[in-house]
Formats: structure tokens, sequence, C-alpha cells
């Protein structure tokens, strides 16, 4: 899949795009928590155009909305008070709405590598939540199309349900395929430690949501990144790009995210998605923390052990998510959070 630029500031964009998180009722639906948390600078940006005052559940068409107001501000002088504005909104809110350009960006080159890349895959889907493995079934069509040798990395995908809902021509593309007869809530703690243990013990691990659709020189890209810097975790991305539904289906019917503008919303500095990482470096902190069911928690508590031992260093890149049915949003994990030592071990055998 073709690689898509990351963001650069632009005032216009900033503001236009948190005016449109403030006002679509669905961005919620996006992440909660960073709606939420975004609530006041995305405010003062639909205050920019007058519309703080609009009915927040009436529904919009948030790609035209956000055109309309990137067209007004085109009429606007970019004064300090706008380029103020954005930087308050670049500091402070995590979820902009944002539509990105069909420019490609210069590929990173990639530097040789001759370890193997083990890239590990968490899954749950059920009969009600069908495009996550419509999403699976294009991850691992893109996975099989990177331009590094397909002997030089493996794909395991490691499934939580009582029943399997990947069908045998899916699984018959993988590597490595667990089923783990699990009930309960997802436990994607569970899942990614399962899969690290079926892992040559000496590759580059590639811990990959089932809904993030990767470009045809990811894998060899990101593996380059650690062997320059194996101490490090890399996340290959600087935000997360949540394509609407429409863009999500056309990457499903095999177009490539890069061959045409896409739209969707941004949330800025995730820790979750994907992460590259040596298998040493995984072990030396133990894994994921599988106390994390359900929604949330241990993509932030798995991110905030590697920083208390090491960097983690982020790549200015976008990472292509693609829409699929949401969950219930689950409490607070605050309780487990606070309960975690950075610096200890987490699996919980």
């Amino acid at each position: 899949m073709s690689f898509i630029r990351g963001r650069t500031f632009d005032p216009r964009n900033s503001i236009a795009g948190a005016a449109v998180a403030y006002l679509d009722p669905s961005s919620r639906d996006v992440s909660a928590t960073c709606w939420a948390s975004s609530q006041d600078a995305n405010a003062a940006a639909a205050r920019w155009f007058g519309l703080v005052a609009r009915d927040l559940e009436e529904p919009v068409d948030a790609a035209a909305l956000f055109l309309e107001l990137r067209a007004e501000l085109e009429t606007q002088t970019a004064s300090a008070e706008m380029v103020r504005l954005a930087d308050e909104v670049e500091s402070h809110s995590r979820l902009l709405f944002h539509r990105s350009t069909a420019e490609q960006a210069a590929m990173p080159p990639a530097r040789p590598t001759s370890q193997h890349v083990a890239i590990v895959i968490p899954f749950r889907s059920s009969s009600d939540t069908p495009l996550r493995t419509a999403n699976l079934r294009t991850v691992v069509h893109a996975l099989e199309r990177q331009q590094l040798p397909r002997d030089q990395y493996s794909i395991i995908v490691v499934e939580e349900a009582a029943e399997t809902t990947v069908p045998d021509d899916l699984v018959a593309r993988v590597d490595t395929f667990i089923r783990l007869p699990y009930t309960g809530p997802f436990n994607k703690a569970l899942a990614l430690n399962t899969g690290v243990d079926a892992a040559p013990s000496d590759a580059v691990l590639c811990l990959l949501d089932g809904d993030i659709a990767p470009d045809e020189h990811f894998v060899a890209r990101n593996a380059s990144r650690v062997a320059t810097r194996p101490d490090e975790a890399h996340l290959p991305y600087s935000d997360m790009f949540c394509l609407l539904p429409e863009d999500s289906a056309a990457i499903r019917r095999g177009e490539q995210p890069g061959d045409t503008a896409r739209t969707g919303y941004v949330i800025t500095h995730p820790p979750g998605g994907c992460v590259f990482l040596t298998a040493a470096l995984y072990r030396a902190i133990d894994g994921f923390d599988e106390r994390f069911v359900g929604w949330g928690g241990e993509d932030r508590d798995f991110i905030n052990r590697i920083e208390a031992r090491t960097n983690v260093r982020r790549h200015p890149e976008l990472l292509t998510h693609l829409h699929h049915e949401r969950p219930r949003m689950r409490e607070s994990r605050e309780e487990i959070m606070t309960t975690i030592a950075p610096a200890t071990g987490s699996r919980i055998n």
C-alpha cells in the first residue's frame, strides 16, 4: 500500500479540523477519551467560526464541513491570532479531522537487515462485527505484498474466540494461526504474549493491530530502524489516521491509501496500533500485562514500562486505521495503571 505523508503544521487545517471534531457527534466514537480531553481546544476552534452554539447531536457531513471551514479560512489573513489558536489546538487537542493529500511522500530508505521479523496480530471478531474480519483480510493481503523477501518475515495471528471467525482461506495465508478458546472480554495482552511466545527468540517483533493497513515498504522500513537502534522501541507513526467508513471501504476494495485524498480523524501521539522492538527488549520488560482485560490501557502501560528502561522513538508518519464496529466503552483503567510500578515486570501467568 502506498505511503501517506505525515501531517505538517498548517494553521487553517488545524483550526478547521478541530472545529469539525467538536461539531461532529460521531467523532466521539473514534476515541471517547481523546474526544473528552480535546473538547476545550476544539470548542475554541468552533468559536472562531461562530458555531459553538450549534446542536452537537445533529449529524454532519464531516468531510464537506471541513472543506467549507477550510475555504472560509482561506479568505482570512493568517493573523497572529489565527496562529495562536492553531498552536493551542495542536498543543491541547488529541482528536482532529484530517484530509490527506494525494501527493506521495518520499519513502524513507530502508537499511538492509538479515534479522527475521515476526508480525504478531491479536484478533477477535464475531457475527456482529464483520468489518473486523474484513479488515484482517485487508491487513494480511497488505503484508503478503511487502517489499521485504517473504522468507525474512512471518505473520502470526492469535485469535481469542470460543469458535473461530477467521475463514479457512485466510488461516492458510498466515504462517502461524493460534486460537485461544477464551470467552471473556478481549484480552489483547494475552493474545500478544502468546504470539510472541510462538516467534523466534531472536526476532524483530512487529506488534500490529488487525485494523492497521501497512504500505508495501512498512516492514522493511521499520525493521531497518530497529537494526539501527536495537536498544529502543519504535512507534512507526506520529499520529493515527482513523479513516471514515467510505475511505476504509475503498481500501478494503483494493485501493491504495495514498493514491487519492483520504478523510478521517487523526488521534495525535497514541500509544497503540503498532510497535517494533526486539524480542529481547520485549522479554526484558516481561511483555504485556494480562490484567488489562477489555477496552484499553494495555498499550499505554506497555510503552510506559519501556520508557522507564529505554527510549521510545516516534517516526513522522501516519498510521492508517480502518473503520470497524466499536466496542462499548469500559470504565477507566486508572485503578490498574496506578498499581503498576513502571520498572517492574508485568506478565501475569
